[in-house]
């Protein structure tokens, strides 16, 4: 019986002694803490999101072949960026190039000859004059003259169109466009006339935006569109709407409107059919109060947002407005300068005690 006795009492005592830590503890571990935003006044924006792609709106440009030959360097590939006239591709001109130097000599050896009849006419002339030489040996003379001036215009002729031929062994861009297509190699015999590059127009390139159906009412020509690289909204310009195409377009089961925006920056440095993030602004508005839309509970017209009453957390009820996409406007429930809590993905219940930290910045979506 003793023994049992104390059985009871040590276990009575472990008890009291585990009841007195979890008392301990729970009552001396701080409640969590939390960070706050304040409600403050600033525009509040709308935009429909949308995928897009670099486009060209007009028909792409083919480069050909102007001479016959053995293709000798490629200069450029498939998705380089190019200028008016900058060289694509070198066809060999070796031959060219042999009877360039024959037609150069024919033209030097006329140009000889010209120079000494020239002075021979001259010197017939003055004997002619004093009667040493008879007219019909000047007029030879003159014909002869006549006769190698022919030549040297027909050799003239010749000499351009070799280097017309030199010239069009350099294939060349004919505008600035990027290079899609590039069905050449060097070593490969090609023919006049033969396509051997693509090129997509970089004075026509415009996005295309696939819009879904629901939100077509809410864009019009020159709404204003935020545009960035996929998975970059960092590096983001400013275009415009440019035209909106009246009919429904179908890609598979998918169904869109297509919208034409502008691409006027070369900051984004782009290539044909590149994907892109569009953002399309439908509606703004400067409002005097407003919140992150992270503060929010729900993102209906009637929602609620957590405050701090006397250390404790509060779901307050609040109105809104316009819903953007970084804030709400806030019609009733709050006040300027009040601070609600941003729940960061921890779950709140009413009335539960918690701490405030550092307030939050404001928000920087648009």
């Amino acid at each position: 019986m003793k023994r049992i006795l104390w059985q009871i009492i040590a276990l009575a005592a472990i008890a009291g002694l585990l009841y007195a830590v979890y008392a301990s503890f729970s009552g001396g571990t701080p409640p969590p803490e939390v960070k706050t935003v304040a409600i403050d006044s600033g525009p509040v924006r709308s935009y429909i999101r949308a995928t897009a792609t670099v486009s060209n709106p007009g028909s792409d440009v083919r480069v050909g072949a102007t001479v016959d030959g053995g293709v000798e360097e490629v200069l450029v590939q498939a998705g380089s960026t190019v200028r008016k006239d900058q060289p694509l591709a070198r066809l060999n001109s070796e031959e060219a190039m042999r009877q360039l130097a024959i037609d150069e000599l024919a033209v030097t050896k006329i140009d000889t000859s010209i120079a000494q009849q020239q002075r021979a006419i001259e010197v017939l002339r003055k004997d002619y004059a004093v009667g040493a030489e008879s007219m019909e040996k000047l007029t030879q003379a003159q014909e002869s003259l006549a006769m190698d001036q022919v030549q040297r215009r027909q050799a003239l002729a010749s000499m351009a169109l070799t280097r017309l031929r030199i010239a069009r062994s350099v294939v060349r861009a004919p505008i600035d466009g990027t290079i899609t297509e590039a069905n050449i190699r060097p070593g490969q015999v090609v023919r006049l006339g033969e396509p051997l590059f693509t090129l997509a127009n970089l004075g026509q390139q415009q996005i295309l935006a696939r819009v879904e159906q629901g939100d077509a009412q809410d864009i019009k020509i020159g709404t204003p569109a935020r545009v960035s690289l996929e998975n970059a909204p960092e590096q983001a310009v400013d275009e415009k709407v440019l035209r909106i195409e009246p009919a429904i377009r179908k890609e598979g089961n998918a169904a869109f409107l297509p919208v034409w925006i502008s691409l006027t920056h070369s900051a984004l440095a782009v290539r044909p059919n590149q994907q892109l993030d569009v953002r399309l602004l439908v509606g703004e508005r400067t409002v005097e109060r407003r919140l992150p839309l992270e503060a929010l509970t729900s993102s209906s017209r009637s929602a609620s947002a957590w405050i701090i009453r006397s250390g404790r957390l509060h779901a307050q009820p609040v109105t809104l407005g316009m819903i953007g996409d970084g804030y709400a406007e806030v019609l009733s429930g709050l006040q300027p300068g009040q601070q609600v809590v941003l729940p960061g993905g921890q779950t709140f219940k009413e009335g539960a005690p918690v701490r405030v930290g550092t307030a939050a910045a404001a928000s920087k979506k648009p």
